[in-house]
């Protein structure tokens, strides 16, 4: 199956040529992760079957947030921890995207405007649900960021899950959501659009951001609002899949063709139910890859309200006032509260998922032992070892 470590070993001479000199050095730092991925350049482990003898080099991952071979056990560690927070409340999911005519400014401006991107939305969303009409109370939001559509495109949105329940001020009592409304769309299109463009005008110089951007700029937004049903846990499954991934997975990559430059992906189409398969050239496939890559240090997933980190206690109170509200008795919840409040046993930790999926992969051999790590190694210790090409070792001085 091709992946995308051969795409860039195969094109990467002729995209370092042409585009080295305007490229960011986060690009050129994942450029060389991604094509040296799972090679001896990173190191490895000389793991042994127990039963047969069998020996064979592993090597190790990149750990690249934009690779799409690494962060597997993250991933599900990540997922798991969020499944726990659940609440017995209705969930919705919501996307805020920017206009097409923006979309220049952002990618020229990525830290700031994704700054931006994330503060009017959390703003608009705790406006209209502290109003008492719709919700009343303070809410908790977990906001994941997606610069992609489909076809790899430069389509910046933001993925937003609310539970569908607010916290009183004085923290003693919620306030739940109707079943499959949480707040007005139109409104909190409005309010985001205002609130961008306030806080865009106020960062960005007037030269970046002038009156040609807000004449350009359509009235209207586009904000969706949906509530997931019974499908909460599937949404955030696919928030896991892209958390530590960006654009595109290995399997989407159906052909490299060296002799036509070309790199044929699938995709599907949004309404479609079949697959679409797209050839592009090798050159603009990395470009449209490499432009997602965000800034150094950028969070792309944060948390507000009582989701934060610093206000479990909120989210623990919550807890508990629903269980009051569902009739359950004191002794029910003092024991929850006790199974909540004990630290994560080891087993469901992503360390120990690691180790296990890697010290108990069966022999491809004998097929009955099991492969278990015998020692580990620095690149130069592993015989016949991948090496760089000449092309990326040069420009990765650069970036280290």
């Amino acid at each position: 199956m091709p992946t995308l470590s051969e795409v860039f070993l195969t094109f990467g001479r002729q995209y370092m040529a042409r585009f080295a000199h305007a490229m960011l050095p986060g690009h050129i730092k994942a450029l060389w992760d991604i094509a040296t991925c799972r090679s001896g350049v990173k190191g490895g482990r000389l793991v042994k079957c127990n039963k047969c003898g069998h020996m064979k080099y592993v090597y190790h991952s990149c750990c690249n947030r934009s690779c799409p071979q690494c962060h597997l056990a993250k991933s599900h560690t990540w997922l798991e921890k969020r499944k726990q927070e659940l609440l017995e409340v209705p969930y919705f999911h919501l996307v805020f995207t920017l206009p097409r005519q923006l979309r220049p400014i952002v990618r020229s401006n990525q830290k700031v405007m994704y700054t931006i991107l994330f503060k009017a939305a959390v703003y608009a969303l705790k406006k209209l649900t502290a109003d008492k009409r719709y919700l009343g109370g303070q809410i908790g939001i977990l906001v994941v960021l997606h610069t992609w559509g489909r076809a790899l495109g430069f389509h910046p949105h933001l993925h937003c899950l609310v539970p569908g329940v607010g916290l009183s001020k004085d923290k003693q009592h919620i306030y739940l959501a109707r079943h499959n409304y949480l707040v007005p769309v139109k409104a909190l299109s409005k309010i985001f659009r205002a609130k961008f463009l306030q806080l865009a005008r106020e960062e960005l110089p007037q030269k970046v951001f002038d009156d040609k951007c807000l004449t350009n700029t359509p009235k209207k937004w586009v904000v969706y609002s949906k509530p997931t049903l019974s499908h909460t846990e599937k949404v955030l499954e696919y928030l896991a899949r892209y958390l530590h991934r960006t654009a595109i997975t290995n399997s989407r990559i159906v052909e490299i063709n060296p002799h036509e430059e070309t790199v044929t992906f699938k995709y599907k189409p949004v309404g479609a139910k079949d697959w679409k398969c797209v050839p592009l050239k090798a050159l603009e496939f990395m470009r449209r890859f490499l432009q997602h890559g965000l800034p150094k240090g950028f969070h792309k997933v944060r948390y507000y309200g009582f989701l934060s980190p610093t206000n479990q206690d909120w989210l623990k109170r919550i807890q508990t006032l629903l269980l009051l509200l569902n009739k359950k008795t004191q002794v029910q919840i003092q024991v929850q509260e006790k199974e909540r409040n004990q630290p994560e046993s080891s087993d469901n930790s992503g360390d120990s998922y690691k180790t296990n999926k890697n010290k108990y992969k069966i022999c491809p051999i004998c097929m009955t032992g099991y492969m278990v790590e015998v020692m580990r190694l620095d690149a130069q210790s592993i015989p016949y070892k991948q090496r760089p090409p000449p092309w990326l070792t040069h420009h990765a001085k650069t970036i280290y």
